[in-house]
């Protein structure tokens, strides 16, 4: 693991404990999207250190929980669009 840390200081000019908070969140990302290896990259990520996993996790659930917040505001947006369109078509006869 302190390879793969180093490997992502070196390479994106990161400090040791930012690249191991980035490792959490991709690792929380990861095991939301296929909760079947969650396991093995706790087993993985577990080397980082509590903190960092967990930091990681709290920031994957803040990532879905906006993901979904906007997406429920792109839905609203959509049907007042079409509700506007109907009212308009209405006026114009279309």
């Amino acid at each position: 693991m302190d390879d793969l840390i180093q490997q992502i200081t070196s390479k994106y000019g990161l400090s040791a404990d930012q690249a191991k908070e980035l490792l959490g969140t991709v690792s929380g990302f990861l095991k939301r999207q296929i909760p079947e290896i969650g396991d093995k990259l706790d087993g993985i990520v577990g080397s980082l250190g509590g903190a960092a996993s967990a930091a990681g996790d709290q920031a994957g659930e803040l990532v879905g929980a906006a993901a979904g917040s906007v997406s429920g505001a792109a839905d609203s947006a959509q049907d007042a669009g079409s509700g506007v369109m109907d009212k308009v078509k209405g006026v114009f006869g279309g």
